[in-house]
């Protein structure tokens, strides 16, 4: 679809796509740039976004082969945390989402466990 969409916006350009006119309407040709030029900006911020993604999820696996093998519960439990902070975007809302339950507010407790 990527490669077709990208030969058909080519073809478009010279004039050449099956069924266009041998005349091109500037605004139509305006608007295929414009919406071209939007979709490779797309493109990059979902490159970077996987990247980001990518960066997380290394860190949650070094937290995880740095402190995961200590013994104790509540070790575990500040690992899980760690884990929690590096992969949301933001800690306070998660933790409250987390909280929150049947019940209202603080249905549920979240434990952020104590460091090694």
């Amino acid at each position: 679809m990527k490669d077709d969409l990208e030969g058909r916006v080519r073809q478009f350009r010279a004039m050449s796509l099956p069924g266009q006119p041998m005349m091109m309407h500037m605004g139509t040709s305006y608007l295929i740039n414009d919406l071209w030029s939007k979709i490779e900006e797309l493109k990059t911020l979902c490159s970077e976004m996987e990247a980001v993604e990518i960066i997380k999820t290394k860190k949650a696996i070094e937290l995880i082969e740095e402190y995961g093998w200590i013994d104790g519960g509540h070790h575990k439990q500040w690992v899980l945390d760690q884990i929690i902070r590096v992969l949301v975007k933001d800690y306070d809302e998660w933790k409250r989402g987390f909280c929150d339950g049947e019940d209202g507010q603080e249905t549920y407790e979240w434990d952020e466990g104590i460091a090694p």
